[in-house]
């Protein structure tokens, strides 16, 4: 099992450059510490897939570039099409994005794999704090 704390964002870029494909096993470790937080907006299931393509791609040397498979997350104010983006407003809690931002969609297109969304501050307004909703 990878231990996520241990992990660098550099490591992790570095791994996925030099793996000749994605690795699953980083997209599970990092999908069960974010079900241990209780922070995921996405369906599990649509990361393990998109890892099972992405292994695929790069297997087949279609490799999209070095960021290929690595998994990351959005902040909620961060459109995705289809996703729920809430701004952390209590009101837009079952609001759906009909549009991707596009530093969502070059991170999907570089073949990144988005693993959920990340709380705000309301409508990210706020030099810090925390926001229980």
């Amino acid at each position: 099992m990878i231990d996520l704390r241990r992990l660098r964002d550099e490591t992790v870029y570095r791994a996925g450059a030099e793996k000749k494909g994605a690795d699953p096993s980083l997209i599970q470790a990092t999908l069960e510490a974010d079900e241990r937080r209780r922070s995921a907006m996405h369906s599990a299931e649509e990361a393990r897939a998109a890892a099972r393509v992405a292994d695929a791609e790069v297997s087949s040397s279609r490799r999209k570039g070095p960021f290929h498979g690595v998994p990351f997350a959005l902040k909620d104010i961060v459109e995705v099409e289809g996703k729920r983006t809430a701004a952390g407003c209590f009101e837009w809690k079952d609001r759906r994005s009909t549009m991707t931002a596009e530093v969502a969609q070059r991170l999907i297109d570089a073949g990144g794999i988005l693993l959920g969304k990340t709380k705000t501050v309301e409508f990210a307004m706020g030099g810090w704090g925390t926001n229980q909703r």
